[in-house]
C-alpha cells in the first residue's frame, strides 16, 4: 500500500470510529430522552472522542494491526470515555459500562475483523485499511 493509500486508509478508519461513537451518544441521549441539540451530544460526546484519540495514539505508535489496533481503539475509547465522565461528574455505572462496551465493541472491533476476513487484504470503510490487515 503507498503512503497515500495508507493515510486514505486511515483516515477512513478514523472518521468511521469518531461516527460510530458519536452514533452511540446519539443514540443513548435519544434513548433517555435528551434533547438531540449538537451542545447536549457534543459534551456527552468529548470523554469518548478523548478515547478514540488516545486509542489511535497507542496504535500508530505500535503499528496498524488489528490485534491490537481495533482493540486498543475500543479499551481506550471505553475506559478513558468512564474515567473522563467520571471527572466530569456525567455519571456512570456498571449497566452503562456494559453497554457502551458491547456497542463500542460491535462498532469499534466487529468491521475491522469483517474487513479483514472478508477482504482480505482488509477492505473497511472508504477503502483498503492498514489496521484491518496483520502489516
Amino acid at each position: 500500500m503507498t503512503t497515500p493509500q495508507l493515510r486514505r486508509a486511515l483516515r477512513g478508519w478514523l472518521t468511521w470510529d469518531v461516527f460510530a461513537t458519536l452514533a452511540f451518544v446519539t443514540i443513548g441521549r435519544h434513548a433517555h430522552g435528551h434533547v438531540d441539540d449538537l451542545r447536549g451530544v457534543l459534551a456527552t460526546w468529548w470523554p469518548f472522542g478523548a478515547g478514540v484519540a488516545v486509542g489511535w495514539l497507542l496504535v500508530r505508535s505500535r503499528g496498524h494491526t488489528l490485534w491490537p489496533g481495533g482493540v486498543v481503539v475500543w479499551l481506550s475509547t471505553l475506559t478513558v470515555g468512564m474515567a473522563l465522565r467520571l471527572v466530569a461528574h456525567q455519571g456512570v455505572v456498571w449497566l452503562f459500562v456494559f453497554v457502551a462496551g458491547a456497542f463500542l465493541a460491535l462498532f469499534l472491533v466487529a468491521p475491522r475483523l469483517a474487513a479483514r476476513l472478508l477482504g482480505g487484504a482488509g477492505r473497511g470503510p472508504r477503502g483498503r485499511s492498514p489496521i484491518a490487515t496483520s502489516e
